[in-house]
């Protein structure tokens, strides 16, 4: 077999992190090693508590990340990240998600409900108020997790005392360290500019993930606020934000070797899991995920072709089942083709060796055990999680369902996400999320799920299977299931967005009397979910305790900076202008040129370009032309550092100013959320150039 790189490294005994490898935490950059690169800013510029930085611009927004562009509350993000916020707003007949839209002044932008604007004000470690000295080793692991927890809550309630601020507790190096967070979220988002969507989303997922790429991902939207510039619910006497800082644009373009850098909000990496969970993660989940996002993406296309208003209503899902379907291909060939399960493995062998008396074989072995649990419950927890998330009704139903089982209790023993805190986001809600309800699609799912829940093992059997088959006893299973959705959705009266929030002001007794068969359904759900997250308390009870011995081991192992796994926290990542060679005699330039673009143009979706910019692409426009290219740039790779979450970042030069946009990573490195592989893992970004000539020429956006 041939090793990878990175392997023959691991083998040689070297435990080693890649120069631009690290999601770092903002207020502890690798300064040393990036102003090595070219960084020409200070740490505090970066990142500072009391002065404006660089890390005020940075907005986490739509599930992405964003940067204010302008004193005005102006932001830029990807097209993809605005995707599902400006599908709630088109119609059949004014579908501006298609045909693009600009507001020619602030009174024509357009609010975009259920989307907010989160900026991080501090970041501050305070683990001793977490792991305090009454969480021991003779605690057990269900105790330590509520203890854990408790600690959480309080720091966070104390710390949400202070005027608009927002406050998290995340772990971070895999629970060696816990880190208050205070943000503050705006929540009046207005529409400024989007592209058609031919540009923003030219190559769809036919390119997605792919290079050489040809897409215009991006979208301006502007934050309001109230007169005094707090977070403020939409209303028209709201005036644009004023950020402590924003993200002068550059045009003066990338080159090859150039530095780059990013803060943003990465969703989620595995790079500090086992080599055991890595495996049974390739071989089991990976496959079994690409055969349900198949189904599920199936039953969306048949019910789009038969209606264009809900093929509308269900686009956003559509394209994101298709990303993470493509992701999750992605993956496997990833692991097959770099060996990934064998690096991992290498790499715990190491460990194992250079070892004191087996201390790391031990902690490996008792992690592995927990795994075990993990490995068996993964597919049921999958199944009953979905049932009161996907489903529209469902998972209102069910919010409302735990709101009044949870109000019952003391505020502070409360589930996380149902305390006082958290009623008005419940309430926020509701109102975007039934704005795509379609009761077709939402039973289909249902029927979907609950027909694969009867192929669980007996032992991990859901109650709601075992309700479904005492209520019709005649009929073969798949009618039964059938049957019971029927009288759910004909009974239900929870399409009521009145009665949805009326809900939040009920007790469990009065929601009952409702008798409603929606609830009834999440009833039964709920009463052995409340088991489930009993068994995964006792898992992180012992992680808590495993895991951070674990990290220790390798980091003390490696030689370069060491970096918490993402975890939708705010990261720094800097990196270079590079082009990449996945294989043997193929090698990938570091740009692509609007002349690529035009050769790519079919007629036909996703590569049908609109009239007007194929006109003017066909022009001269020499203020944003390349001179390596000698045409108009429209992406570029660099080696930042980035997973889902990320898209959206603005991608900066050493000074800090606006030369892009980070939208993807490239398909031969999907593995880096697992492994960064210097000479694979690659950033895919949209120039800024090209923003500004489809702004200035097509666009006619001189305002912006």
């Amino acid at each position: 077999m041939k090793l990878t790189k990175v392997l023959l490294t691991l083998l040689s005994g070297a435990m080693i992190l890649f120069a631009h490898e690290g999601m770092f935490l903002p207020d502890d950059i690798p300064y040393k090693a990036a102003k090595k690169a070219g960084l020409k800013l200070k740490p505090h510029q970066i990142f500072s508590v009391d002065k404006p930085s660089v890390s005020d611009a940075i907005v986490q927004i739509g599930g992405g990340s964003g940067s204010f562009v302008s004193s005005q509350g102006l932001v830029i993000t990807n097209h993809h990240v605005a995707f599902r916020g400006v599908q709630q707003i088109s119609t059949p007949d004014n579908n501006i998600l298609e045909n693009g839209y600009y507001a020619k002044t602030l009174d024509e932008e357009l609010s975009i409900p259920g989307y907010r604007a989160i900026i991080t004000k501090s970041n501050e470690d305070i683990t001793p108020r977490i792991l305090t000295n009454d969480i021991n080793d003779q605690l057990s692991p269900t105790e330590r997790t509520k203890k854990i927890e408790a600690n959480i809550k309080m720091v966070v309630e104390e710390a949400e005392k202070e005027a608009f601020i927002k406050a998290q507790v995340k772990s971070m190096y895999n629970g060696l360290s816990y880190y208050l967070i205070k943000r503050v979220e705006y929540e009046d988002i207005r529409l400024v500019n989007i592209p058609h969507r031919a540009v923003g989303e030219f190559g769809g997922d036919i390119d997605n993930w792919m290079w050489p790429r040809h897409t215009g991902d991006y979208t301006f939207f502007r934050i309001y606020a109230d007169s005094d510039g707090n977070p403020a619910k939409y209303d028209e006497s709201n005036t644009p934000y004023a950020p402590k800082h924003f993200l002068p644009f550059s045009s003066k373009g990338v080159k090859e070797g150039d530095f780059t850098m990013i803060l943003g909000y990465p969703g989620s990496t595995e790079r500090y899991l086992t080599a055991n969970y890595a495996a049974y993660t390739a071989n089991t989940l990976y496959p079994q995920r690409i055969t349900i996002f198949s189904d599920v993406l199936a039953i969306i296309e048949e019910l789009s072709a038969k209606d264009p208003a809900v093929r509308l209503k269900l686009i956003s899902m559509n394209k994101a089942f298709n990303n993470v379907l493509k992701n999750n291909q992605g993956m496997l060939e990833g692991f097959k083709n770099l060996h990934l399960i064998d690096v991992k493995y290498a790499m715990e062998d190491e460990l194992k060796k250079n070892a004191k008396n087996g201390e790391f074989t031990a902690i490996l072995d008792e992690i592995m055990q927990v795994e075990e649990v993990k490995k068996t419950t993964y597919m049921r927890n999958f199944i009953q999680g979905w049932l009161t998330r996907l489903p529209t009704l469902a998972r209102t139903a069910n919010a409302s369902y735990r709101w009044t089982v949870e109000q019952e209790k003391p505020d502070m023993e409360r589930d996380m996400g149902y305390m006082n805190r958290d009623r008005q986001n419940h309430l926020r809600k509701i109102k975007p999320g039934m704005l795509n309800y379609t009761e077709a699609y939402d039973k289909a799912l249902l029927n979907y799920l609950l027909n694969k829940a009867t192929e669980l093992p007996e032992n991990m059997s859901l109650d709601i299977i075992g309700h479904i088959k005492t209520q019709y006893p005649g009929k073969s299973m798949s009618d039964a299931i059938s049957t019971y959705i029927d009288n759910i959705y004909e009974g239900t009266a929870f399409t009521d967005l009145e009665l949805q929030k009326k809900s939040f002001d009920m007790s469990n007794k009065e929601l009952l009397a409702l008798n409603d068969p929606m609830i009834e359904f999440v009833k039964i759900l709920e009463g052995q979910s409340k088991g489930f997250r009993d068994v995964n308390d006792d898992i992180k009870g012992k992680l808590t305790l495993l895991m951070p011995k674990y990290f220790e081991a390798m980091a003390a192992a490696s030689t370069g900076d060491i970096y918490p796994d993402a975890n939708s926290t705010m990261r720094f990542t800097y990196g270079v202008v590079k082009g990449y060679s996945p294989k043997d005699t193929v090698h990938y330039d570091y740009i692509t040129s609007v002349e690529g673009m035009l050769a790519k143009q079919t007629g036909e979706n996703p590569f049908d370009l609109p009239a007007d910019f194929l006109e003017i692409a066909s022009k001269s426009s020499p203020a944003y032309t390349d001179n390596y290219l000698n045409d108009i740039p429209v992406n570029f790779l660099h080696t930042t550092d980035i997973t889902g979450g990320n898209s959206g970042s603005a991608v900066m030069n050493a000074r800090g100013h606006f030369i892009g946009i980070a939208f993807d990573g490239n398909w031969e490195a999907m593995t880096s959320d697992w492994l960064f592989d210097e000479a694979l893992t690659r950033t895919i970004s949209v120039d800024a150039r090209f923003i500004l000539f489809v702004l200035d020429k097509v666009t006619n956006g001189q305002r912006i």
